[in-house]
Formats: C-alpha cells, structure tokens, sequence
C-alpha cells in the first residue's frame, strides 16, 4: 500500500492524544489524579470539620487540588497545540507499507523501518502509530486513505507485523 498523505492539526492532535492515552494511562494523567484526589481531601476535611485550628487548610488543600486539575489541563492543550504545529508535518509525504516495512518521507528524503524494527502499533478510528522506539513513532492518519488503503493496510500489519510478533 502505497500513499500520499498530509497532517493537519487535528489529526495530529487525535494521534499524540492517542499516544499519550494508551503508552502512559496513568503518569500522562497524574496531575489530575492528584488534582482530583486533593479535592475529595479538601472536602472530607470540611464534611467532617478536620482541622479545627487550622480552618484553612481545608480550603487550601480544595485550592490546591483544583489548581492541579486546571493545570493539567492547560498543560495537555498546550503540548497538543505544539505537536500539532511542528514544521516537521507540514505539506505532503508519502506512506509506503510492503513486505519489508514501511517507508515515510518527502522528496527530499524517505526514512525506512523494517517490520523486525517495529516495536509496537496502537490504533485508533483516526490514526494507526507505528512505534520504532519508546517515543519515536510513524503516524499514519487515516483520513487520508480510502476505505480500501485501509483494509489493505490493516491486512498488511496483521500479515508482515503479526508474523514477526507471533
């Protein structure tokens, strides 16, 4: 399978969300565990009336814990907003999946990965990741392709990628 394809800032937003969401389940979402767990702190102090002496600390234990959420929050739409608007995305590449591996790059040069290089692939409705390192990954963004390319590309994973992982 072989295609052209292009970025725009939603779909790689969709694909580093997916990233984030299924490499790191809980430390991407620490923060707000922590936010929220403050907040729940904050209000059994005040349900119960902890702390006599010290009635602020309640307050700012609650304070405290929403601050967190917030800026997870802010955090995660500002590291989506600069993924998204990296240069390194911009115009159109091509995608090339085979028996080999896959090849993805522009005119001026082609990166290539062999299906025994590739560590991981996770998918979702809007993009599928090809993950030659931890953090270092293909995207391959589904709007791109008919309906077709992308029966023929999930075929090609299960054929050339199962059999190396199997």
């Amino acid at each position: 399978m072989k295609a052209n394809i292009s970025f725009s800032k939603e779909s790689l937003t969709d694909a580093f969300k997916l990233h984030y969401n299924k490499k790191y389940p809980i430390k991407s979402r620490l923060m707000l565990i922590a936010g929220l767990a403050l907040i729940a702190i904050g209000f059994i102090f005040v349900a119960i009336n902890f702390a006599k002496n010290l009635p602020l600390l309640r307050h700012i234990i609650t304070l405290v814990g929403l601050a967190y959420v917030l800026l997870f929050f802010y955090r995660r739409k500002k590291l989506f907003e600069r993924a998204a608007n990296q240069k390194t995305f911009q115009g159109t590449f091509t995608f090339e999946l085979n028996k080999h591996g896959l090849a993805f790059g522009k005119k001026n040069g082609v990166s290539k990965c062999a299906w025994n290089k590739i560590i991981d692939i996770i998918e979702d409705e809007n993009s599928i990741l090809f993950y030659f390192g931890k953090d270092k990954f293909y995207i391959l963004p589904l709007q791109n392709l008919t309906e077709e390319q992308i029966q023929g590309t999930k075929q090609q994973i299960k054929k050339f990628y199962g059999e190396q992982n199997h």
